[in-house]
């Protein structure tokens, strides 16, 4: 049994859920087949697992570049035609603000 954790071993935390929750864990674990504790851990691990990927925050800057690589290449694209490149800074500022504005569970 080496590697092996029992449950009475196992790191054990009260959790006091908001009404409706624990009505909503059990639901969501009988509908994947498994114990509300599984779903519980589970949903946790995923929530570190995308938190831990999705690099959101560090990420921002580099999608602000690529709009504005975005934003040249299409000035290049539309040489031939008028364009407003005060409109086209306003269309980057406010994405840029969006983005930045982005929801932390996003992040």
């Amino acid at each position: 049994m080496t590697g092996t954790r029992r449950a009475q071993d196992a790191d054990k935390f009260i959790v006091r859920f908001p009404d409706g929750m624990r009505d909503r864990i059990a639901d969501a674990a009988k509908a994947a087949n498994r114990t509300m504790n599984a779903e519980i851990v589970a949903r946790l691990q995923a929530s570190f697992e995308s938190a831990a990927s999705s690099g959101t925050q560090s990420a921002v800057p580099g999608v602000i570049e690529r709009l504005a690589s975005i934003d040249a290449q299409m000035g290049a694209l539309l040489a031939g035609q008028e364009r407003s490149a005060a409109t086209s800074a306003e269309v980057l500022e406010t994405l840029r603000r969006l983005l930045l504005q982005a929801p932390a569970e996003e992040a």
